[in-house]
């Protein structure tokens, strides 16, 4: 099953990519993978017109054990050849610095993106991206990344107005602990308790499940 979502992943990169410049946009936890052999099934000649970059980040030095964006890297990101915007810098050593730095670039990357992808995991408790239900994220209505303190991890996180610029959003759920998650979306909640609603903003959408 995850490799129909591979290869319908890809197919969009390439395809954006073939009218113009593509962002693709990673999660964290067990969606990784999925992100990580997407890209590279992307041909070569093309990874130029691709950046790659995360729906959100745990805050703390570049390259700490739980960083999403080391952990696409150790899964074996291989990043040649791509545009690359990861969410942490060390030249942005507090948090709130380092989101405005990111949103700054990521402004940017999406004005100037004629496709915009996404991969979006989701939580038992529905949230998406690093946006929990409600939390400071789930309430942001102008700006495009959030840092907040959440029960685990300080967060930096893209926010509900991001969503509408993604043009295709897809959702990777796995375990039976999902399930409640992924029902929820057929029916219409409140994104500020159901952040995973916020998929429904895209362009387009397509959720995977696998028990």
């Amino acid at each position: 099953m995850e490799q129909s979502l591979i290869e319908d992943i890809s197919h969009e990169i390439v395809t954006g990519g073939e009218k113009g410049k593509v962002l693709y946009m990673a999660s964290g936890g067990s969606s990784i993978p999925i992100s990580v052999a997407v890209l590279r099934s992307i041909p070569p000649p093309m990874r130029s017109r691709v950046t790659v970059t995360l729906t959100d980040e745990r805050f703390g030095p570049v390259g700490h054990d739980d960083s999403n964006w080391k952990q696409l890297i150790d899964k074996g990101f291989d990043a040649e050849g791509f545009r690359l915007l990861p969410t942490l810098s060390a030249e942005m050593t507090a948090r709130d610095r380092s989101a405005a730095s990111f949103e700054e670039k990521l402004r940017v990357a999406l004005a100037h993106s004629d496709t915009v992808i996404a991969l979006f995991g989701i939580g038992t408790d529905h949230h998406i991206a690093g946006i929990l239900p409600g939390s400071d994220a789930v309430r942001v209505t102008e700006r495009f990344v959030a840092a907040y303190d959440a029960e685990t991890f300080e967060r930096i996180t893209i926010t509900p107005p991001v969503f509408s610029n993604i043009d295709k959003g897809f959702i990777y759920a796995k375990g039976e602990s999902k399930r409640e998650a992924i029902d929820a979306l057929a029916k219409e909640h409140s994104f500020i308790e159901y952040p995973n609603q916020l998929i429904k903003q895209c362009g387009t959408y397509a959720v995977m499940f696998v028990p």
